[in-house]
């Protein structure tokens, strides 16, 4: 906000309400309005700097990542099982974890969102939530 656009208030502010003084809000020298914006602009920048600390030069960040073991063996018949078969929630979660590491390989190498949406339609599903 610039001074301009706290005067424009002001005035706006005036002329909507015939009762208030221009000089209520012209008591210090940029006016209340922007010594408010101000106060509270600073007071935002102060707390998220308490919140969020700043990263420590010449510190790498480690991320976590698992290893992903080799594919399964019948990966292939685990997906044609979840695709066309009706299947009970459990039968579905047995049959979901047995392809676990196929699927995280595949996830892995497909480079949007949208492709592995494409590529596991399950995830899509109401009760896709459950499945990451």
């Amino acid at each position: 906000m610039s001074l301009a656009a706290s005067f424009a208030i002001e005035r706006d502010i005036i002329e909507k309400f015939p009762t208030e003084k221009l000089d209520y809000y012209r008591t210090t020298k940029r006016g209340k309005i922007y010594n408010k914006w101000r106060n509270l602009n600073s007071h935002f920048k102060c707390t998220m700097t308490e919140i969020k600390p700043k990263p420590i030069k010449g510190h790498k960040v480690q991320r976590y990542q698992e290893e992903i073991g080799e594919p399964e063996q019948d990966a292939e018949t685990c997906i044609s099982t979840l695709k066309y078969s009706h299947l009970s929630s459990d039968e579905f979660d047995s049959v979901w974890k047995a392809c676990s590491n196929f699927r995280l390989q595949q996830i892995k190498t497909l480079e949007t969102t949208t492709a592995v949406l494409d590529a596991w339609p399950f995830y899509r599903q109401p009760s896709g939530f459950r499945l990451v």
